[in-house]
């Protein structure tokens, strides 16, 4: 459904279309992604209508949900421009479930700047489970559990990658430990996993040995 009122009708170069129906309606449409059409065997647009041009006014249209979705609320508030906060002032005023739908976004999107549900908590972006749903808390404790359990993949990742680097320059384990700021033990665990996934092996005695590197390390979970 097109709103009564007319907004600037946005200028996206190549991804703005004009289409006319036939009762010489004419239509905005934008270029949402792309999707590989298995007929044309290439990626073909995905566009959705996002207003109906003011036949008064070329450049301005009747927005719908489409065109609020697409250049309001998927920004960051510190990110809109002038136009954009007086669209998402629209959708306050005149589409309550839609704006509380913006406002949860927003507080997950800071949600996954925090390292735990206690900074969560403390900044206030999240209430105690005594004031928040049980849907709210769950989706909250899942968000968190899986930011965290992703950055502690990548840190992991990041360290295997660095000792990897530094077995090829023939450093010892000890070497390696003190490289990285971990233990020696943290080194001896880590050296296990390559081993056992095929990724180094070692040659030779323990003092007087080498590492080879089978294969480069790939994303581990």
């Amino acid at each position: 459904m097109f709103r009564k009122y007319t907004v600037p009708a946005p200028s996206v170069p190549r991804r703005i279309r004009v289409k006319k129906n036939a009762n010489g309606s004419r239509y905005v449409d934008y270029e949402v992604g792309r999707k590989n059409n298995r007929e044309k065997k290439y990626n073909v647009p995905v566009r959705k209508t996002i207003g109906l041009l003011d036949d008064g006014d070329e450049t301005r249209m009747y927005p719908n949900d489409n065109y609020f979705a697409s250049f309001a609320v998927e920004k960051a508030p510190e990110h809109l421009t002038e136009k954009q906060r007086d669209t998402l002032d629209w959708i306050r005023r005149g589409n309550s479930r839609y704006y509380r739908a913006y406002e949860i976004k927003e507080t997950l999107r800071l949600i996954l700047r925090c390292t735990d549900r206690d900074e969560a908590e403390r900044k206030e972006y999240i209430c105690d489970s005594t004031n928040s749903s049980d849907v709210t808390d769950n989706v909250t404790d899942n968000v968190i559990k899986d930011v965290t359990k992703n950055r502690q993949a990548n840190k992991k990742n990041t360290r295997l990658n660095e000792i990897m680097m530094l077995l090829k320059q023939n450093a010892s384990l000890s070497e390696v430990a003190a490289s990285l700021g971990v233990t020696k033990r943290t080194i001896l665990r880590d050296t296990t996993w390559l081993k056992d996934n095929g990724y180094l092996r070692h040659e030779g005695s323990v003092r007087n040995g080498k590492w080879i590197i089978i294969k480069e390390l790939e994303e581990c979970e």
